[in-house]
């Protein structure tokens, strides 16, 4: 429900996560048990916080429907101690991640990572606190102009190193074994 323009070309989309047509859409995924992935941004490029919108909006999708299953990318866009809260609110709620080292294009939103690529201390902890409702989320743009497979297999490795910071049974659950539960081989 919310993409805002951070880098200049980016497409915008914004409605309230209160729109009847996207609640009705929200219950009928609930109704047959499927994930719904929302990429709903918290702050906007100028520093407006949109957080009031966001989580009010995903505590009345969970509110109509308690069964609903939730992937928040890029771990909500928020900080760990929002993204703890929602976690601990919200059992069925999943929340993925990129690997943000540019951090002016993420400009007031919340990255997991330094300009390393390194894990912020605050994000690790949360992360082995929480193995089983975090995943990998690459946000790779495949097909499209620009991107290859020598990108990709970048990406991987930078994941791979990061993943290798954390405890290993926290690692591998992150990795691939809670998207391996949710979408299958």
């Amino acid at each position: 429900p919310y993409h805002f323009n951070k880098k200049g070309r980016q497409l915008v989309v914004e409605f309230p996560m209160n729109f009847e047509p996207f609640l009705r859409m929200v219950a009928i995924t609930a109704g047959k048990g499927k994930w719904l992935d929302l990429h709903a941004e918290a702050v906007e490029p100028q520093g407006r916080s949109r957080e009031d919108e966001v989580f009010g909006g995903i505590a009345l999708m969970f509110g109509r429907n308690p069964g609903l299953k939730l992937i928040l990318s890029h771990t909500g866009m928020t900080n760990p101690t929002n993204a703890r809260r929602l976690l601990e609110n919200y059992p069925n709620l999943m929340m993925n991640f990129k690997i943000v080292r540019n951090h002016d294009g993420w400009r007031n939103l919340e990255p997991v990572t330094n300009r390393r690529g390194d894990l912020y201390e605050d994000w690790a902890t949360l992360f082995e606190a929480f193995p089983e409702r975090i995943m990998v989320g690459t946000d790779a743009k495949f097909g499209r102009h620009g991107f290859s497979t020598a990108k990709y297999r970048k990406m991987a490795k930078r994941l791979r190193r990061l993943l290798g910071a954390l405890d290993a049974e926290a690692a591998d659950r992150i990795a691939h074994d809670n998207a391996r539960e949710i979408f299958g081989r």
